[in-house]
């Protein structure tokens, strides 16, 4: 990386600091319990349900499914490349 580039990446790494922490306190005191629930719900089942679905034909072992609809094919196949 050029020293310019490096410099470039710090300043903008800090102002996402800065900026969330101040931004965190007042994001916070507007979060509610359905918001929480659907935020908690998106991250969860909104994304592994649709990989569960595709895999329901596939002939594999259950754990090999569990860890390939977790993790997504791409981190899977990087971190099990080997099996």
């Amino acid at each position: 990386m050029r020293k310019g580039k490096e410099v470039q990446f710090l300043m903008m790494l800090t102002f996402m600091i800065v900026f969330g922490a101040v931004m965190l306190p007042i994001a916070l005191q507007n979060v509610t319990m359905p918001i929480l629930f659907y935020a908690v719900l998106s991250l969860t089942v909104v994304r592994l349900l649709p990989v569960a679905f595709s895999m329901i034909g596939e002939k594999s072992n259950p754990l090999r499914l569990a860890s390939l609809v977790g993790l997504g094919r791409a981190a899977w196949h990087r971190f099990f490349s080997c099996c």
